[in-house]
């Protein structure tokens, strides 16, 4: 039976009957879902958590976290932390809250805001359910879609066996019919099922970014772009970078850098070269 962790953040029993349903629902799928409320924190440990995360968390007062995670949210607001602390970990998060306050279901903005700047990784789109015109409303498709996507399947790296150009050399964009070679990973599917591709970048323009960014050599840091404090003005063109022992450099995007990039690449480029064009 396929296991994730089910943690809920509940103020007056809302978010913990929601997450009492979805682990009773998952059963009857063939999921097992672990069910903590967050303050438990001796049951569980993030630090350490293989399995997907999912998350119910309530907004009380003017918008704050339920009494129940104030100190979990503490834990996860620590300063110390690398920003790679939770890299490991896959979530999915539903917020519950109230569109007539200002601060609408900002006790799960909270946390999903900090778990994604500690590297965790959505693997399922936040919910934001609304009191003011039911919760019902955003909570029964989330839990519905919700199930489909829990399990933690395993990655397996396939050869591709064939591949076709389906357009013409002129066309804007190029389609490829691609066949995979799955003969020699063993997993079972069903019609209508679906599975991620995941393409690694060229070596070629990792090492070329790399060596623009003047960080040759060290390819196992993780780069930020931040804007400098104090700037309001959107596409301003004064950054900083800041470097820090984390993820592959081989995840940057394969895509056109945006204007941001662009700029970032143009202001830190060597003497002499020309800035990309914006």
């Amino acid at each position: 039976m396929k296991r994730f962790l089910l943690l809920y953040a509940s103020q007056g029993g809302q978010a913990q009957a929601i997450a009492e349903d979805i682990c009773e629902k998952a059963a009857e799928r063939g999921f097992s879902a672990e069910l903590h409320c967050v303050s438990e924190s001796t049951q569980y440990d993030l630090r350490t958590e293989t399995a997907p995360l999912v998350l119910v968390v309530s907004t009380t007062g003017t918008g704050d976290p339920p009494d129940t995670a104030r100190k979990f949210v503490k834990d996860i607001r620590d300063k110390t932390l690398p920003v790679d602390h939770l890299a490991h970990l896959r979530y999915g998060l539903l917020g519950l809250g109230d569109s007539e306050y200002t601060y609408f279901c900002h006790g799960g903005k909270v946390i999903d805001r900090r778990l994604q700047e500690l590297g965790a990784r959505r693997f399922y789109d936040t919910g934001h359910a609304d009191d003011c015109v039911g919760l019902e409303l955003v909570v029964e498709p989330w839990e519905q879609s919700l199930a489909p996507v829990t399990s933690a399947d395993p990655v397996f790296q396939v050869p591709i066996s064939k591949a076709v150009q389906l357009t013409t050399d002129d066309a804007v964009k190029c389609t490829l019919l691609l066949e995979l070679d799955i003969s020699k990973t063993g997993f079972s599917y069903q019609p209508g099922d679906a599975f991620d591709v995941i393409c690694a970048n060229s070596d070629t323009e990792v090492q070329g970014l790399l060596q623009r960014l003047g960080l040759a050599g060290r390819g196992g840091h993780l780069v930020h772009v931040d804007v400098r404090a104090g700037t309001r003005k959107k596409g301003h063109d004064r950054f900083a970078l800041r470097v820090s022992e984390s993820h592959s450099c081989r995840d940057v995007p394969s895509a056109v850098p945006g204007r941001l990039s662009s700029r970032v690449l143009g202001l830190h480029e060597p003497p002499g070269e020309q800035r990309p064009s914006r």
